[in-house]
């Protein structure tokens, strides 16, 4: 099983946690969440990589692995209805969108997967 919160970003909150916190199979993983309203015009363009990030979240994300646990930026393609999880470091691009689009919960069960 898993256990998942939802952070806020406030005033009191340190800067770059990851949206979504989780305890799966007894690890540790955040995940940064982005929405993606459209797709890109240019099939070559980037759909989700490091650019949408703050230098906050990517050293955060970095601190997270450098401790042993996971992290990803999760993107929401709201034409599609469908996620995309996004290993922090690489770049999507609209080519690879049907090997990568899930929906919530196979995103979920993709992530159990591979902790």
């Amino acid at each position: 099983g898993f256990y998942v919160i939802k952070t806020h970003g406030t005033e009191f909150a340190t800067g770059g946690t990851p949206d979504l916190l989780a305890c799966i199979k007894g690890r540790f993983v955040a995940m940064e969440v982005k929405l993606i309203k459209e797709l890109p015009k240019k099939p070559t363009t980037p759909v989700l990589s490091n650019k949408q990030y703050s230098t906050v979240q990517l050293a955060t994300i970095d601190q997270i692995k450098k401790r042993g646990g996971t992290a990803y930026g999760v993107a929401y393609i709201a034409p599609h209805k469908k996620w995309i999880l996004h290993t922090v470091g690489t770049t999507i691009g609209l080519y690879d969108l049907p090997e990568h689009e899930l929906s919530l919960q196979a995103l979920i069960d993709r992530i159990m997967c591979e902790v």
